[in-house]
């Protein structure tokens, strides 16, 4: 029973982490991808002055 308790506790704190993983790298590329429409819109910004 006791290995059981610890078993499901470790599988519980994996879970968390892949959840916290999965939204750290959603948030990452989310910033990418604003980063690069930045960069795209002053690079058409400099070329129309």
């Amino acid at each position: 029973m006791q290995v059981g308790l610890e078993l499901n506790l470790n599988f519980k704190a994996l879970t968390v982490q892949k959840k916290q993983i999965v939204t750290l790298t959603g948030k990452f590329i989310t910033l990418n991808l604003y980063s690069l429409c930045f960069i795209l819109i002053i690079k058409i910004l400099l070329l129309l002055l």
